[in-house]
């Protein structure tokens, strides 16, 4: 007698969700504190409620209680998240005393991104973590929104603050601690950089830093009229024509202050392949770096990829305005960059695609070379140009492996030798100064992109634009 099984066929079961933890792609706020006494290293910053240190705050900034104000956690999206867990770590917990003074949450409103399932939560007036699930129907998790309902009034300050904020997501998407725990290195660093930052701020007053410690940034009116056929989307200088064109635009009135000179030496240099400028190295007489500050970015390699981002009512723009490449403070003035004879100058062209010997160098320490048209009546060698174009160039992990990129930058001065007008592959940015006690100081930068986006960015009272 033969006996037949049938098997039913196997399929493969959906993962079991499991709970981990994410960290912070993006921490954006309503507003964070800003004040002469406590301006740089801990000044509120929204970065300081996911570092994990208690001793930090995220401290809001408007005149009122903090009721209404809130927090925006971006993190991986994440799908077949079906609950987020946040805890809390509520106040100013650096110590008692600060917890007691300053103002804090009486009961918040969680909202997940972008499913918009919220849950409230009513916190004890007590130090420690403090926790509340929101659930959701299996999908995606982008982020999560904490907006203050309510507030315990602080005994000497009306400034609300959340110490620390964790987030778990439970999901059917593999975890990936090594992704997530990359993120908080990257905001240690930041955390670390703020305070070298500081310090530089701090000696100020032996030696000038022509910089704020912030500028906020938002959209502009001017829209610019971005070519709908882009004629030459893999040639940078190419770009650097059309987004200075598109920078020579910006309505009267409503932008840079006149900069036609800086305009056209930029112009004649990109239209005649830089015909009588000379390859030089160029030196900054400030060895100082250019602080890490809100609102400003040194250019890298990377910005070939990817820009950070401003969210603003929908749109999204450009989130921090570009500075010379060599990310060195003596590159803002004219009269602070040496410029030196080269004995093997490299042809344009070849330095343009990352085809010269020093282009060799990796992702930490690229190469820059230089090109220089001096200044009116100074020799070629002499302290002191008119512009300077600048080659960056090195290589890069990308996705596919080591990868060769180059990033241009023109740089044109005004005649009191201030930085005035920075043009890169896909970005143009006019600057204004104003004179402070102890040296000039920029004030503002307009810049257009190939995003057909525009940005104002001012020195900042550290109330952050709404998101």
């Amino acid at each position: 007698m033969l006996s037949l099984f049938l098997l039913a066929p196997a399929f493969a079961a959906d993962p079991d969700p499991i709970e981990r933890r994410l960290y912070a792609d993006r921490v954006d706020a309503s507003s964070f504190l800003w004040n002469n006494w406590n301006h740089f290293q801990e000044n509120y910053h929204p970065n300081y409620a996911m570092d994990g240190d208690p001793a930090t705050a995220w401290v809001e900034g408007s005149p009122t209680d903090g009721t209404g104000e809130w927090l925006r956690i971006g993190t991986t999206p994440i799908q077949g998240t079906s609950a987020v867990r946040v805890r809390l770590m509520n106040g100013y917990q650096k110590s008692s005393t600060l917890y007691k003074a300053n103002a804090r949450a009486k009961e918040v409103e969680v909202r997940l991104l972008p499913s918009g399932q919220t849950a409230r939560l009513a916190l004890a007036d007590t130090q420690g973590w403090q926790e509340l699930t929101v659930q959701q129907p299996a999908g995606a998790v982008e982020g999560v929104e904490i907006r203050v309902v309510s507030t315990y009034p602080g005994s000497k300050y009306s400034d609300l603050c959340i110490s620390d904020v964790e987030v778990y997501a439970t999901a059917t998407t593999p975890d990936n601690p090594a992704a997530e725990k990359a993120k908080l290195d990257h905001l240690l660093a930041w955390k670390t950089a703020r305070v070298e930052a500081a310090r530089v701020f701090a000696a100020s007053a032996k030696q000038h830093v022509p910089v704020a410690p912030a500028y906020s940034l938002e959209v502009a009116s001017y829209v610019p009229a971005v070519p709908a056929t882009f004629p030459c989307p893999e040639d940078q200088l190419c770009s650097s024509k059309v987004v200075t064109d598109l920078l020579a635009k910006w309505p009267a009135g409503d932008g840079p202050p006149e900069m036609a000179s800086a305009l056209a030496v930029a112009m004649t240099g990109l239209n005649t392949d830089f015909a009588g400028w000379n390859p030089v190295q160029a030196v900054s007489a400030d060895p100082r770096d250019i602080p890490p500050v809100e609102g400003l970015a040194r250019a890298n390699l990377w910005n070939c990829y990817y820009e950070p981002s401003l969210y603003t009512d929908g749109a999204v723009v450009s989130g921090s305005i570009e500075l010379p490449v060599p990310g060195k403070l003596g590159f803002l003035r004219s009269d602070a960059i040496g410029t030196f004879a080269v004995t093997k100058p490299p042809a344009l062209a070849k330095a343009l695609e990352g085809k010269v010997d020093s282009c060799k160098a990796g992702e930490s320490s690229p190469a820059t070379l230089a090109w220089a048209l001096p200044a009116p009546g100074v020799s070629g060698g002499a302290p002191g140009v008119k512009a300077l174009l600048l080659v960056n160039c090195g290589d890069i992990e990308a996705r596919e492996g080591s990868e060769r990129v180059t990033h241009t930058q023109l740089l044109v001065y005004d005649d009191a030798g201030h930085l005035q007008l920075l043009v890169g592959p896909r970005y143009a940015t006019a600057f204004a100064w104003r004179q402070a006690s102890d040296g000039p100081v920029l004030s503002d930068a307009w810049r257009v992109s190939l995003d057909a986006n525009a940005v104002h960015a001012r020195e900042s009272t550290g109330v952050a634009q709404a998101q």
